[in-house]
């Protein structure tokens, strides 16, 4: 079942986001990676999964 990921957070928390979407890229390799910039003060982050390949029954 694909996943969805949304992080919210504050430009001060940038350095963790780093970190954290690098962790993430290695763990979710089929997902593609968005950032936008929300209502201020926040800043989003999001994960979506890409098409996948049809499941076999």
């Amino acid at each position: 079942m694909p996943v969805k990921v949304k992080i919210s957070y504050t430009p001060d928390e940038e350095a963790k986001i780093t970190r954290l979407e690098a962790l993430l890229k290695s763990l979710l390799p089929r997902h593609k990676v968005k950032k936008s910039t929300g209502t201020p003060p926040y800043n989003h982050l999001y994960f979506t999964p890409t098409k996948s390949e049809k499941h076999t029954k």
